[in-house]
């Protein structure tokens, strides 16, 4: 039996990027946003305090986040290019 690959996001149509085109894509999304609101509330308190080491290990947190969020959309995404509308030979059903 074939797997039928179901993309979680679609490509926009104007501009560059994705957009949440399926359960999985929107729990991913707001699994992506808890976890960022999660790391505020946990470093704040240092944040304030001017020490650099948290400095860093807050950007550290927010980058490798933000990475993992963008691999799940590569691999659950059409591949991204740079649109401006619909053009002849784009398959409708990958784009938003």
């Amino acid at each position: 039996m074939k797997s039928k690959n179901k993309y979680w996001f679609k490509r926009k149509r104007y501009g560059y990027g994705w957009t949440p085109s399926s359960i999985e894509g929107w729990l991913l999304i707001l699994a992506y946003l808890a976890i960022i609101i999660m790391g505020v509330i946990l470093f704040s308190d240092k944040l304030e305090s001017g020490d650099t080491l948290y400095s860093i290990g807050y950007l550290i947190f927010i980058i490798t986040t933000t990475s993992i969020l963008l691999l799940f959309t590569v691999r659950k995404a059409p591949k991204g290019k740079w649109r401006w509308g619909w053009k002849e030979g784009d398959n409708k059903s990958e784009d938003f």
